[in-house]
């Protein structure tokens, strides 16, 4: 029994101080992988972004990973965020430049696909349909990380029920729906 003890109290102290360890070099640790990217040549051929802006897209989107909350409902939902290349609010959903009045309004619903996750604001399908109609309509971008489409429906009945103007509303679904149960 002397000889557990002894083993159990030296087992604590080395959990302890590697710990403490951890806690010390942790910020360090993170700061460092703050000024990289983990983009691949295709990637960073397509995105047409320097090294610098490389990273702050990364961070961005990758890094301080709190960036979702409950929604009742619905489940999770991505945090406001405002930066440089990404942008976010859950009234409008990610940025899109649309004009000022609009007569046809687009409602994009999807996962991270339709959301745009690794390329900038304009970069997004629901940008691309922007430039595409002018000033003929105005497009929302309602995508979320890892949606599905009971979510995505439990959002637009969110929308309509809180008296959104929604002319069109498009889904766009892919593997998340395997995620979802509903294969």
């Amino acid at each position: 029994m002397k000889n557990f003890s002894f083993v159990f109290f030296i087992t604590l102290i080395l959990i302890f101080i590697i710990n403490l360890l951890i806690i010390v070099a942790w910020p360090t640790y993170s700061k460092l992988n703050q000024k990289k990217h983990s983009y691949t040549k295709e990637q960073i051929q397509l995105l047409n972004l320097n090294e610098k802006d490389l990273i702050i897209l990364y961070n961005e989107t990758w890094k301080n990973y709190d960036k979702f909350r409950f929604v009742p409902f619905i489940g999770h939902s991505e945090k406001d965020r405002e930066g440089k290349f990404l942008n976010f609010t859950e009234e409008n959903g990610r940025k899109v430049n649309r004009p000022e009045n609009c007569i046809v309004n687009y409602y994009f619903y999807g996962g991270s696909t339709t959301f745009g996750y690794n390329v900038i604001d304009n970069q997004t399908i629901s940008e691309y349909l922007q430039q595409f109609l002018g000033k003929n309509g105005c497009v929302y971008n309602h995508g979320r990380a890892y949606f599905y489409s009971k979510q995505e429906n439990n959002l637009f009945i969110n929308h309509i029920e809180n008296g959104r103007k929604i002319d069109f509303a498009i889904f766009l679904d892919g593997l998340n729906e395997r995620c979802g149960g509903y294969e």
